[in-house]
């Protein structure tokens, strides 16, 4: 990546997430040899899961969490020991931290950025199919494509006025837009390697 040159690298598993910007401090080895940049936190991560990664998507895939959830057994009710009636009574517990909501891959999120992806998904799931903006790179691997090749729709009032158009499939597939000048620089970073696009095939 070109580090002799004074420049700033970010984290590219933070920016997979849409995390744009997080300094990256270290570099991790792909199972394809390929490498890529990252923070402190997220190699930690790496160094954990990187050689468990078919074992780990196997168990997270979404039909087999629903399975799961479905096999579950009933726990007996158990009595409570009784309590001395010498001891004072027990303050109250100190209230949970309200749960951050959880959605169904593809269900729309109030104040996300996201897209819509226009491809056929699997039977049951939303329509029209969501993404967060920053996840589109990901998503598209769900259907062997690039992201520039997906041809992602964004929600309505959403401006990506950003446009890569340096590379060959972004600028055939009339260029890949970003929402942030941060998020094209980020996606220039990690697609360093994609083919260029000749001169007279750059769009605007």
């Amino acid at each position: 990546m070109g580090r002799d040159l004074i420049q700033t690298t970010f984290c590219d598993w933070c920016a997979e997430v849409g995390q744009h910007g997080v300094d990256a401090t270290e570099t991790r080895a792909l199972p394809n040899n390929d490498e890529i940049d990252v923070c402190a936190v997220c190699a930690i991560v790496w160094d954990f899961v990187g050689g468990r990664l078919d074992f780990i998507r196997r168990r997270i895939d979404p039909e087999v969490i629903d399975g799961l959830m479905r096999s579950g057994h009933r726990i007996a009710p158990v009595e409570p020991a009784p309590q001395p009636k010498a001891l004072p009574p027990a303050a109250a517990p100190a209230a949970l931290p309200a749960q951050k909501q959880k959605y169904k891959p593809g269900e729309w999120r109030p104040d996300e950025a996201q897209v819509v992806c226009p491809l056929e998904h699997r039977a049951g799931s939303p329509s029209p199919y969501w993404v967060l903006i920053g996840d589109r790179g990901g998503h598209a691997r769900n259907h062997d494509k690039t992201a520039p090749e997906v041809g992602f729709r964004p929600q309505p009032g959403l401006e990506l006025q950003f446009v890569c158009t340096d590379h060959k499939i972004c600028a055939n597939n009339g260029g890949f837009p970003f929402h942030t000048a941060q998020a094209l620089r980020t996606h220039g970073i990690k697609c360093k390697d994609w083919e260029k696009a000749p001169q007279e095939s750059v769009v605007g």
